[in-house]
């Protein structure tokens, strides 16, 4: 019954309804009538990087989220020492 010569003729490829031919897609779609605002140049101004709010700009960025000023909490150096390798309790130690 998987003959490939019993397939429904419905999949045949030459049965495609010709509405989904690539020449039948309705002009609509056609990138030449897009229409005009969405053009580049139709772009508000509002959106031009020149225009984008000072409060956006990477030199404004809060001082808080400067990496400079993260807590020391979170330095390597200042890591709680139960963290440190060195400082693993000495049950787990092999030796002992």
């Amino acid at each position: 019954m998987f003959d490939m010569d019993s397939i429904p003729k419905m999949f045949d490829m030459y049965c495609v309804p010709t509405m989904s031919d690539m020449d039948s897609v309705p002009t609509m779609f056609d990138m030449d009538s897009v229409q005009n605002v969405f053009d580049m140049d139709s772009v508000p101004k509002t959106f031009d990087m020149d225009s984008v709010p000072k409060t956006f700009y990477m030199d404004s960025v809060p001082k808080i989220f400067h990496m400079d000023s993260v807590p020391t909490i979170f330095d390597m150096d200042s890591v709680q020492t139960m963290l440190d390798m060195y400082s693993v309790p000495t049950k787990f130690d092999m030796d002992s």
